[in-house]
C-alpha cells in the first residue's frame, strides 16, 4: 500500500530545532492574512513541499462553512490543492514527480483530509468522495482556520533541482508574500518570495 514517505518525519525533525526559539513569533506572527510558509525538504532522492497559508488568503473565509456555497467552494478548494503541477515547477532535468499528496485544513471542528495517492491508478478517480464531504458547522472556534498542503515527489536526478518557481501568488493573489525555508544535501536556508520574485534557488 502507498504510504506518506518518511520524508514527513524529517521535515518535522528538521523544523523541531527552531521550533522552540520561533514559538514566541509563530504564535503572534504565523497566521498573518497576506502572509504563506512554505518548506522545501531533501532527503535523497525524496522531496517534500509543505505549504501553509491562511484561509481568508485560500478561500476567502477562516470558519466552518456556514452556506451550501462556501461548502462547494471549500471541497473544490480542497481538489484543486492536490495539483502541485499547477502551484509548483521544479526543474525539469531533475526528474521529478508527485508520488503522494495529503491536503488538510481547520476550517471545521471536524479533521479534514484530501489525499491523492498517485501510484493507485485504478482508485484515483473515485477513492476520494467521502473525504470532500463537510458538515454544516456554525461554530466559529476554528475562526483562524488555514490550510497545510504536502507535495511528495521521487526524483530520478535529485542533483539537478536548481529551482522551483512557485505559482502560487496567480492563482492565490490575496497572497501577499510567502517565507520559505529550505533543507536540503546543498543548503540550509530562509528566505522570502513575492509575486515579483517568485522562483527558489536551490
Amino acid at each position: 500500500m502507498n504510504k506518506p514517505m518518511p520524508l514527513a518525519l524529517t521535515i518535522s525533525l528538521l523544523l523541531s530545532t527552531t521550533a522552540l526559539a520561533e514559538s514566541d513569533y509563530r504564535q503572534h506572527e504565523a497566521h498573518v492574512h497576506g502572509q504563506a510558509e512554505l518548506n522545501i525538504a531533501q532527503d535523497g532522492s525524496e522531496l517534500l513541499i509543505e505549504m501553509t497559508a491562511p484561509g481568508a488568503d485560500v478561500i476567502g473565509f477562516e470558519h466552518a462553512p456556514k452556506t451550501d456555497a462556501q461548502i462547494i467552494a471549500l471541497n473544490d478548494i480542497a481538489a484543486r490543492l492536490t495539483q502541485a503541477e499547477k502551484l509548483f515547477t521544479l526543474s525539469s532535468n531533475a526528474g521529478c514527480t508527485v508520488s503522494h499528496t495529503d491536503v488538510s485544513h481547520t476550517l471545521s471542528n471536524e479533521d479534514h483530509d484530501h489525499h491523492d495517492h498517485h501510484d493507485h491508478h485504478d482508485h484515483h478517480d473515485h477513492h476520494d468522495h467521502h473525504d470532500h464531504d463537510i458538515h454544516l458547522d456554525t461554530d466559529d472556534n476554528s475562526s483562524h482556520g488555514s490550510f497545510t498542503i504536502q507535495y511528495h515527489y521521487q526524483c530520478s536526478d535529485i542533483s539537478k533541482l536548481s529551482s522551483i518557481e512557485s505559482h502560487w501568488f496567480d492563482i492565490f493573489p490575496s497572497t501577499e508574500s510567502i517565507q520559505v525555508n529550505i533543507f536540503t544535501d546543498k543548503t540550509q536556508n530562509a528566505l522570502t518570495i513575492t509575486p515579483k520574485q517568485d522562483r527558489i534557488a536551490l
